[in-house]
Order: C-alpha cells, then sequence, then structure tokens
C-alpha cells in the first residue's frame, strides 16, 4: 500500500501521471470540503426503518439475505440514521465502489459502521458525484489509500478520505453531466420496465398456451396425458474419430451450450457423445438447476460421455414446444421431487422419461410455437436495446467524467480535450 499523501502538490502529479492532465476549468479539490459528516445514530427502527446498503442498489429495502434485525439489542445509537439525498459509503467495501446516495424519500437505518456524508449546499450535483466517486480511477484512488494488512479486509478511513484530492467541474457543468445521467438512467429504466412487462405477458402466455387453458383459434382436438418416453429417443452415438477437441461443449444455465475445448484432452474424444442440430443435452447431475439446452447450431458438437442426449420424435414432439415446456411450472415441480432425498441427483434419461405433460397434436404445437417465439423475439429485441443503452451510457460516462468529452451550458461552450 502506498501511503497517501496530504501534500495537494503531490496527489496532482500522481492524478496527472495514472489519468493524464487535469481538463481545463476543473478544479482539484478535497473531497473532504465537499462533505460534511452525518453522525446521527438510532436504535428505533419503527421511525426510522432498517434498510440494506449494497454495491449494486444502493440504500435499498432489506431482503431475506441481509435481515439481521434479530442481532439488534437494548442499546442507545445502535444504527446510522440516513436522510433522503445522504452519501453512504461502507468503508471495508468503497475500493469496489461502495457509495452512493440515498434514493429513499424519508430517513432511515443503516449499520453503524457505514459513513453517512452530506453534500455542502452548491458543491455538488449528486448523479455527477455518485457516478464520478464509483468511476475506475477513483476507485483505484481508494485502493492506494486503503489501510489493512490484509488484502480482503482492507479499508478506505473517513479522515483519509476526506484530505484526498480529485480533479472535478465547476458545480454548472457537473448539473449538466447530471442530468445527461439521468436521461440515460430513464431510457434505460423505462427499457427495463418493458421488459419486465412483456417477461410477465410471455409467461402468462406459456402459462395458458402449455396447458390448454386457452386454445388457439382453428384447434379443438383433445390433447393427451403421455410421458415424454413416447415422444422422445435418447441419442447414444459416439464420436469414435469423427470430430476433434475443437467441437466439444458443455451444457451450462447460464449461457447454454459452449466451448470446453481448453478442458478436454485428445485421447478422451472417442467416448464422447455427439450432439446433432435440434437435439438437447443435460448433464445428469445438473439439470434440476436448470442445466439442460437444445442444441441450435447446425453441425453436431461433443458433449461429455456423462451427458445424456436426447432427440423429439418427428411429428410427435416439436423441440422448440419442449424448450417452452421446460420452462413451465409443471416441469419444476418434477424437478422439486426428483431432486429430493439425495445429496447428489442424478436424473438419467429412463427418470426424464418417465415425467407426463398434456400434449396437444403437432399442428397445434407449431403454432403455439408461433405465438410464443414472437413474444421471445420481442423480449430479446428489447434486452438487446437495453444492452446496448448501457453501453453507450458507459462510454459516454467514461469520457463525461474525466473531461475527455466536454458540453455547452448556458451558451458556453467548455474545450474539448
Amino acid at each position: 500500500m502506498t501511503k497517501q499523501s496530504p501534500n495537494p502538490k503531490y496527489q496532482r502529479q500522481h492524478w496527472e501521471k495514472s489519468y493524464g492532465s487535469i481538463p481545463k476549468g476543473w478544479e482539484f479539490v478535497m473531497i473532504g470540503s465537499l462533505f460534511t459528516e452525518r453522525r446521527e445514530n438510532s436504535s428505533n427502527i419503527k421511525e426510522f426503518p432498517l434498510y440494506s446498503f449494497t454495491i449494486q442498489d444502493g440504500v435499498t429495502p432489506k431482503t431475506e439475505r441481509y435481515e439481521r434485525s434479530f442481532l439488534l439489542k437494548n442499546e442507545e445509537n445502535e444504527f446510522s440514521v440516513v436522510h433522503f439525498n445522504d452519501f453512504v459509503l461502507n468503508p471495508m467495501n468503497l475500493r469496489f465502489g461502495a457509495i452512493s446516495y440515498s434514493k429513499v424519500p424519508f430517513p432511515v437505518s443503516v449499520s453503524a459502521y457505514y459513513n453517512i456524508l452530506i453534500a455542502r449546499p452548491n458543491k455538488i450535483d449528486h448523479d455527477f458525484m455518485e457516478a464520478f466517486l464509483r468511476s475506475h480511477p477513483v476507485m483505484n484512488l481508494y485502493d492506494r489509500i486503503a489501510i489493512g494488512s490484509l488484502i480482503e479486509k482492507r479499508r478506505v478511513h473517513l479522515s483519509i478520505l476526506e484530505k484526498t484530492f480529485v480533479p472535478i467541474p465547476s458545480y454548472d457543468e457537473q448539473k449538466a453531466i447530471g442530468k445527461i445521467l439521468r436521461e440515460w438512467d430513464s431510457a434505460i429504466d423505462l427499457t427495463e420496465r418493458l421488459i419486465a412487462e412483456k417477461q410477465l405477458r410471455r409467461k402468462g402466455l406459456m402459462q395458458q398456451l402449455l396447458t390448454g387453458k386457452c386454445r388457439l383459434p382453428g384447434f379443438s382436438g383433445k390433447w393427451l396425458d403421455v410421458p415424454l418416453r413416447n415422444l422422445t429417443t435418447e441419442c447414444k452415438a459416439r464420436n469414435k474419430g469423427r470430430l476433434d477437441r475443437e467441437f466439444v461443449f458443455a451444457v451450462t444455465k447460464a449461457f447454454g451450450i459452449v466451448p470446453m475445448k481448453d478442458h478436454v484432452m485428445a485421447e478422451d474424444l472417442d467416448r464422447y457423445k455427439i450432439v446433432s442440430n435440434h437435439c438437447f443435452a443435460y448433464n445428469p447431475m445438473r439439470i434440476n438447476i436448470g442445466s439442460i439446452c437444445m442444441w441450435r447450431g447446425g453441425s453436431d458438437v461433443l458433449v461429455s460421455p456423462d451427458y445424456v442426449v436426447f432427440r423429439c420424435d418427428e411429428g410427435k414432439l416439436d423441440p422448440d414446444y419442449f424448450d417452452f415446456l421446460r420452462q413451465t411450472h409443471r416441469w419444476d415441480q418434477y424437478m422439486e421431487v426428483a431432486g429430493s432425498g439425495g445429496v447428489r441427483v442424478r436424473i438419467y434419461y429412463e427418470d426424464l422419461a418417465s415425467f407426463q405433460f398434456k400434449i396437444p397434436p403437432f399442428g397445434e404445437q407449431q403454432k403455439i410455437v408461433e405465438v410464443l417465439g414472437a413474444a421471445t423475439r420481442e423480449l430479446d429485441l428489447l434486452q438487446a436495446k437495453a444492452d446496448a443503452l448501457s453501453e453507450q451510457k458507459k462510454g459516454l460516462v467514461q469520457h463525461l467524467l474525466t473531461g475527455k468529452k466536454r458540453l455547452k451550458f448556458r451558451g458556453r461552450k467548455f474545450d474539448e480535450q
């Protein structure tokens, strides 16, 4: 750990050496000049509800994961009180971005371990400062000034943070940047709300269409209640020298079927199973947590010989229909039953084949796939839009918070760097 000198000249030289010259018109100021510390404590969680503070969500209502109210003692000054617009920082995790201001419109309690800061009037824009204090250059600065012999327990003491200098633009330019950040956040929030609404709509459609509660126009035939063994076939074909390690894949819950070539020895490949287009593959020990996927890559690939591979019988079960079916509550119920009672659960093909569903005629399956597929594609487009907005905002923030991109404000043009 490099000890931080309180000398602003030294700190400025270090900043410019690490991150470049300070933009024209920006001030190099001590963080302590921007805030005062709030030292208001209380154990009255009825008056000041107990909240959590996380890197991702800031000051946020407690969840079961973070519930610790049962530890409350009958003592005064048990928690720190946070008011609307107060900044909260976690000294232990500050170097990972654990600082933000409270958006909760009423006073709440948080752990007394956290520091609570009040912004000085007309000194900072809250949205600008939150983004700035969570930016990579400033988090690197936290790492320099953190104290502690153990890496995982290093912390940034407020007394040191207050004497640390950073470059910031004028209050007017901060407000202009903060306004842009809020506009981008609003666009991202709107898109994410649309995604949530579409997800609920898609979930409702699946519940209605995959159970037969709602029938599509033109279909009225009876659905058959049959086990999957009547509709699927296990695929046992082995590689036997056909494909090399470039084609070895694994099934993951988060990313589907992904390459695994760096983890496989070539001499093992003859025993590996072949997965053809529109076949399903899964690890018998992980299917109960969602690690099952249909291969849509066209050309054959290989998976571990311990995996189960199967296909949907042509004209009986549409593979895309089954892909939707495995995302239903009924499927989850089977997984819960199959996954109970053992330390290591293994669901092989014979176990899976006993799962029983009400299945419509093949033509109706295809029409249901069309409807659900359209809803899925709409969701995918919205998610791509949200991801693009987040990436664009990230790039813009990087430039605005370092002064590489300047803004026009009230007719005055800030020089571009």
